[in-house]
């Protein structure tokens, strides 16, 4: 039998990095291709994402506890009848180290 789950995927620390740096200065709410558009000026050739390519590096790092789901809309279903969605994500502030972190209020 074939194992069917998902090898765990390596995020290169790099584009990590420059997610969580992007979160971390938006305090809003940001979708997929918001943070695509801002992350790829900034990271190497080799770590540039298509906004498809990132949404799975973002689901990743949101399993792993790095980012938070915080808006999830239904907008309708994909032409194999699953249902679609627009997902907006926000940094875990707890995973982060405090000293990092700055109140910008």
């Amino acid at each position: 039998s074939t194992d069917q789950r998902r090898p765990k995927m390596r995020i290169p620390k790099a584009l990590r990095t420059a997610i969580r740096t992007r979160l971390m200065t938006d305090t809003r709410p940001l979708t997929t291709k918001q943070i695509t558009e801002s992350v790829n000026p900034v990271v190497t050739k080799s770590n540039q994402r298509t906004s498809r390519e990132m949404a799975f590096v973002l689901k990743q790092m949101a399993r792993e506890g790095d980012l938070i789901i915080a808006k999830e809309t239904k907008n309708g279903l994909t032409p194999s009848g699953n249902e679609r969605s627009r997902v907006e994500y926000v940094l875990n502030f707890e995973t982060v180290d405090p000293d990092i972190v700055e109140e910008s209020q």
